[in-house]
């Protein structure tokens, strides 16, 4: 009976996107803004909230703009800055971290939240290092209360995705049979009934539970919800970022100002065993590791250093976007993977050649 190594497959958002569920910070962010078009056009009146406040034009002389938005309760451009002249709202916008967010999404249709938090983050420190003060009195003060609105605005978002996410029907989608496939095979993830695989660990970047659809016949398993899980107290979500690789972490951190740090992945992993799972599984004995959906990017660097760089690690195989049939993205994963890694060696090493690698889903014409 052949036995196996130890897998790690890494589960995220492109998993979910893969089954149609519109999870995508994009998607949240169109529905954020879809809810208040629906909640003017019940109620007629303006909407207030941490982040933004919205009134139609022309409220006093006509109905024009009640009829626009009835017509068309959709058209996310209404909040995009412009010099338009068929906008039918007059906005203020009271987080310049959503202002961003919403110019990121028009220059480029889609947005990464946790990302541009950094990046905003990494703004208010250069304003400090380049103010050259010492942090007494009103300039320290200055600089908390802008992190501070910062963190209120992000603490914001991550309930109002929370709320978005529970919105998403997840329990009634079907199997895709090319993902039957992966779970099923051999060849990509190591498990057949009448073969004994050894440990499978499953990290799930998701907040869902679309993942276990698939896994419940194994029996030796793990099933990691290092992000947390919806609406559970005991898992609580994860959003923020977790570069510390990054090269202002270190000047950041020396700042002595602990709001800077409030949203670092690293401190959401203390709060449950997840992260300790982790660790013990890839230190327990050597392992392959599979990526489902990972776009590998910045937001999550030092966990995904940790488990790419090991001693133990001896393989990572990479399950890419089909986008059409000549079209796939292997070449920017295997970029953003590379990123992960201070050691190229062991990334040229480990990353499988794309003649061994296979889509997530097959492109569907």
């Amino acid at each position: 009976m052949k036995e196996y190594k130890n897998k790690l497959v890494i589960i995220v958002n492109g998993f979910d996107l893969a089954h149609g569920l519109p999870t995508s910070y994009g998607h949240f962010i169109k529905w954020y803004l879809v809810s208040i078009c629906e909640k003017m056009k019940k109620s007629f009146q303006q909407y207030d909230d941490k982040l933004i406040n919205v009134k139609l034009k022309n409220l006093s002389r006509d109905m024009h703009s009640f009829q626009m938005l009835k017509k068309d309760d959709t058209k996310i451009e209404w909040f995009f800055e412009s010099d338009s002249s068929d906008k039918i709202f007059e906005i203020e916008y009271k987080s310049q971290f959503f202002r961003k967010l919403l110019n990121e999404m028009k220059s480029f249709s889609w947005v990464d939240i946790e990302s541009e938090y950094y990046k905003s983050l990494i703004e208010i420190y250069d304003d400090v290092k380049g103010s050259r003060v010492v942090f007494i009195g009103t300039e320290k003060e200055y600089f908390e209360s802008e992190v501070r609105k910062l963190n209120i605005d992000f603490e914001f978002f991550k309930n109002k995705l929370e709320e978005y996410l529970n919105t998403i029907d997840c329990k009634t989608i079907d199997n895709k049979q090319d993902i039957n496939n992966l779970f099923s095979s051999e060849y990509i993830i190591g498990y057949h009934k009448e073969e004994n695989p050894k440990l499978m660990h499953y990290l799930n970047f998701n907040y869902t539970e679309t993942i276990e659809k698939y896994i419940w016949p194994q029996s030796n398993y793990q099933l990691n919800y290092i992000h947390g899980l919806l609406n559970n107290q005991d898992n609580p979500i994860i959003f923020g970022y977790g570069d510390e690789i990054d090269k202002y972490y270190e000047e950041i951190q020396n700042l002595n100002i602990n709001d800077f740090l409030n949203n670092f992945k690293s401190f959401g992993y203390f709060k449950t065993e997840n992260y300790s799972n982790l660790l013990h599984f890839i230190e327990s004995e050597s392992f392959d590791v599979d990526i489902l959906g990972h776009s590998c990017g910045l937001s999550d660097r030092v966990l995904l250093n940790t488990i790419f760089e090991h001693d133990n690690c001896e393989s990572i195989k990479i399950h890419y976007y089909q986008k059409s049939e000549a079209e796939n993205d292997f070449l920017s994963k295997t970029q953003e993977i590379s990123r992960h890694f201070k050691d190229k060696a062991k990334m040229r090493k480990r990353i499988v050649n794309f003649k061994d690698c296979k889509p997530l889903v097959k492109f569907q014409k």
